[in-house]
């Protein structure tokens, strides 16, 4: 079964952020050290994806896009942009673009959006998360080798679902904007080495009548080898989980692999 899926390709937001970057770095050198931290890398995470929608009177199935539709593990890029506005104040933006293409001959039934795929079927599926993230760091904790840092953000989560076949095309998009809040902690255990570890997150309980709720939770844990006084290389891992529970869809996502990149401070 052909599989494809995104692996590093440089859209459209992510170009704007690298240019921001460079625009603000080649700058006048009166601004004070590590103003400006901009990194850009690739997550290869394992996905676990689950999806269903209802539609035309008929109840979803909860369709695994590993098991029932194909779905193979991809590379994808990450592009986060950080401006010190004061001592101990940040603001943050993040780009993050995920898309999951695969094919696969189905073996059971499935309904999605009021449409039953008999099994047998050849199907394609595409699904596509984009989440921006927009946010502010305050490190109320401040020490020669250490520092710890509280985060509020808004994160805005697009995610598409499209499931075909030669009889028919049905598509679900969501559109979620999820408040989260969280902290991280930073340590320099050695003088050109430093590690970082960063949790946001957000809930809300299901109703009563299950027809709302959801979760969104994000770990980062992230070692930088700092090349020069500017120049880093990183490594580490990162976990997204993500519950939604919808009044016609439902889905659970989660991710979880290794990244490697680079940052540029000024």
């Amino acid at each position: 079964m052909p599989i494809h899926y995104g692996t590093g390709r440089m859209t459209s937001p992510i170009k704007t952020l690298s240019l921001a970057a460079l625009l603000m770095l080649s700058g006048s050198r009166a601004h004070a050290q590590d103003r400006i931290e901009a990194s850009l890398g690739v997550w290869s995470p394992h996905a676990d994806i689950v999806v269903a929608s209802d539609g035309g009177g008929l109840s979803g199935t909860s369709i695994d896009l590993r098991q029932d539709a194909g779905l193979t593990d991809g590379h994808f890029p990450a592009a986060a942009l950080a401006l010190r506005v004061a001592a101990r104040h940040k603001v943050r933006f993040e780009y993050l673009p995920i898309v999951y293409e695969s094919s696969a001959m189905l073996t059971r039934d499935v309904t999605f959006t009021g449409v039953t795929y008999p099994r047998g079927a050849a199907i394609g599926s595409t699904f596509d998360w984009k989440s921006y993230a927009a946010g502010y760091e305050y490190d109320f904790l401040v020490k020669p080798r250490w520092a710890a840092g509280l985060i509020i953000e808004v994160r805005q989560t697009d995610i598409q679902e499209r499931l075909s076949s030669a009889s028919a095309t049905q598509v679900r998009r969501t559109r979620v904007p999820v408040p989260v809040v969280g902290g991280t902690v930073r340590v320099d255990p050695a003088e050109h080495f430093s590690l970082s570890v960063e949790l946001t997150g957000f809930k809300v309980p299901n109703s009563a009548d299950r027809h709302y709720g959801g979760h969104y939770a994000d770990l980062k844990v992230l070692g930088t080898i700092h090349v020069t006084s500017h120049v880093g290389a990183q490594a580490g891992y990162r976990l997204v989980d993500i519950g939604h529970l919808g009044e016609l869809d439902s889905a659970t996502l989660t991710l979880r692999g290794v990244y490697f990149g680079a940052v540029v401070r000024r």
